[in-house]
């Protein structure tokens, strides 16, 4: 992925017959593009050209690129820090809002509905349902079964996050049918992922498990290394909800040497979570026997660590 941003770096600066504006928009394009995915794979960011998304997508002038770039960014951060929404974040909204209604296109304005309904989630439930029945509306209008998904993968979000779980199941399970009818495996398997999540956060844990059985090993095959160490963190997070302190001190130790090696840090948010996981576990065990598990967790490879994890 960082070659095809350098390539694209390169055609832009190379003599060519196309004009220097459309050389420009092409890299925005490949930029943003390689944005998104390089998040969805666990791809570190810092230090690429990536991180000027959205500056290159105002360079280029054109108004659905910058839009795509903003919801990007935006969704990046609101669904990995913590911590209350920013004036900073609303002007974004306003702008990408504007810019998707004058556009007319009605995919792009569901994502930015979306978006909108993700900021106001924690501050005004109301609000957010408001937006998310848009960003439904919109969707459906595309006719595009991909950007449905979206509108109900976002909506399934929002719900987790007031602590509306059996929702959030629901419009999880229908985001990944839609993903998987076009043939989107990673986006399918983050809907999955979060049906996971969901179910353990309700107290579901055994229908949790069978979920993560079958995620783990779909993130494993995709390649996103980030994704399985948060996978085996959630195989931790269940073992310590069932007192096998031994079992859950390994897995939570192979996933953090295997996000070291991936070079992908937990959210804000995923770290509330953690700590608070770890907290429990070290009531679970005596400094000897945590430190010891936590050492052999540390020694596992990435597939040992997955193996122990489906045992």
């Amino acid at each position: 992925m960082r070659r095809a941003v350098e390539l694209a770096r390169q055609w832009r600066t190379s003599p060519s017959d196309v004009s220097a504006a459309d050389r420009q928009l092409l890299e925005a394009r490949v930029v943003v593009s390689l944005r998104l995915l390089m998040w969805n794979r666990g791809v570190p960011t810092a230090g690429t050209v990536v991180e000027r998304a959205v500056e290159m997508a105002r360079a280029s002038g054109d108004p659905a690129v910058l839009i795509d770039a903003l919801v990007v960014d935006l969704q990046i951060q609101l669904m990995t820090q913590a911590g209350p929404r920013t004036d900073a974040q609303r002007a974004v909204a306003r702008e990408m809002l504007e810019l998707a209604t004058s556009l007319g296109d009605p995919l792009r304005l569901g994502l930015v509905q979306a978006g909108i309904g993700l900021l106001e989630a924690p501050e005004d439930a109301a609000a957010a349902e408001r937006w998310l029945g848009l960003a439904t509306e919109s969707a459906r209008s595309s006719s595009n079964p991909w950007s449905i998904g979206s509108a109900w993968q976002m909506r399934g979000r929002v719900a987790a996050q007031v602590g509306r779980l059996s929702d959030a199941q629901r419009f999880f399970r229908q985001a990944q049918g839609l993903f998987e009818q076009v043939g989107d495996t990673r986006f399918a398997l983050s809907a999955q992922s979060e049906v996971g999540h969901a179910l353990r956060h309700s107290g579901a844990d055994d229908e949790a498990e069978a979920e993560y059985r079958k995620t783990i090993r779909g993130w494993q095959r995709s390649g996103n290394r980030g994704a399985v160490a948060n996978q085996l963190e959630s195989f931790g997070f269940l073992a310590i909800t069932r007192g096998d302190g031994d079992r859950a001190a390994r897995l939570l130790a192979g996933a953090e040497a295997l996000r070291e090696r991936a070079g992908s840090a937990m959210s804000p948010r995923e770290r509330v979570e953690y700590d608070a996981a770890l907290a429990d576990l070290r009531k679970l065990l005596a400094p000897d026997a945590f430190d010891a598990a936590w050492a052999a967790g540390r020694e596992l490879t990435a597939d040992d660590a997955v193996a122990l994890a489906v045992s």
